[in-house]
This record gives structure tokens, C-alpha cells and sequence, in this order.
């Protein structure tokens, strides 16, 4: 019987091989959600608009505000809010650090960190706000269809920090 498993398991190892060997590194659609993320992390809004596909859908579920639409349906809808978002919060990055990255079906799971670096208009200091948080992102025909994000709203920490210097995001 132990035989027959370790057989078993070498049989399906050994057919498994392969394909993984044969992955020499991340897919069309790995790219994309990377180059996309990448501007998100920036707060790079403009950068964002062309990976966005005319039935784009941006969803955020866990914000706890109750004011905030967790749906914002299509490119404009989610680049007005992002944009309202970022000058409202005096956002300078989202500041990303995702060290788990993988692609499945052309869904490509982000997993990490959230290190938002805000300065808000009218006041006379800056915050590092961080939280877990897991971004997915389906990407279809070479554009993002679907971004959704997942944030630990409640294991958050806030730092307070010197507001910077006019013109800089240092």
C-alpha cells in the first residue's frame, strides 16, 4: 500500500514537472495587474486609465464608512472617486508591498500591505496609515475588468508625521 502512494505521488510529481519548469516567469496577465498595481501604489490615477478595461469595475467591500459606495462601475466612476479620494485625503502614495504575488485564470492575487502616505489639506501634519490587505485583479483581453480590494480596516496602525515640504512627497 505505502508503495502504491509513493508510486502515486512520483507519477504525479513527475507529470507536474513540466509545466512548472516550463514557467519562466509572470504571464500577459501578470504583467498588466503588475504595471496597474504599480500606478495604483503611486496614486497615479492617470497611469491607471489605460489598463482599465469599458466594463471595468472597481469593488471595495471591507471600508468601514459609511458614506463610501463599495461598487464603482466603469473607468470614469472609479477614476472620479479615486481622484475625489486623493485630493480630499491629500493622498501622496498608497505605498504597496505585496511580497505574494500569483496569477490563476488570468486573476492575479496581490497579497501584503497597505502604506498610505497622506498629507490632507488644512492641517499641519502628514500620516503613514498601514493595514493587511489583498488586492484582486481579473484581467480579460489584455485590460483590467475587475479590482477588488480587501483591507484589514480594523488592524490598522496610524503614524502621525511632519507634514512635507511644499512640492515634495518625500
Amino acid at each position: 500500500m505505502l508503495r502504491n502512494l509513493a508510486f502515486v505521488l512520483i507519477l504525479a510529481f513527475g507529470a507536474a514537472a513540466p509545466s512548472l519548469a516550463g514557467q519562466s516567469g509572470p504571464n500577459e496577465s501578470e504583467k498588466i495587474a503588475r504595471a496597474y498595481m504599480q500606478a495604483y501604489s503611486e496614486a497615479n490615477w492617470d497611469a491607471m486609465a489605460p489598463y482599465m478595461a469599458d466594463d471595468y469595475m472597481l469593488v471595495d467591500r471591507t471600508n468601514p464608512d459609511p458614506s463610501f459606495e463599495p461598487e464603482h462601475k466603469g473607468p470614469n466612476a472609479a477614476l472620479q472617486m479615486l481622484r475625489a479620494f486623493g485630493r480630499d485625503q491629500g493622498v501622496i502614495e498608497l505605498g504597496f508591498e505585496f511580497p505574494v504575488v500569483f496569477e490563476s485564470n488570468d486573476i492575479v492575487v496581490f497579497s501584503g500591505f497597505v502604506n498610505v502616505h497622506a498629507a490632507p489639506p488644512g492641517v499641519d501634519f502628514a500620516y503613514r496609515w498601514r493595514a493587511e490587505q489583498v488586492s484582486v485583479i481579473t484581467v480579460k483581453g489584455g485590460r483590467v475588468v475587475r479590482h477588488e480590494d480587501f483591507a484589514n480596516y480594523g488592524g490598522a496602525t496610524t503614524t502621525r508625521l511632519p507634514r512635507p515640504a511644499p512640492g515634495s512627497h518625500e
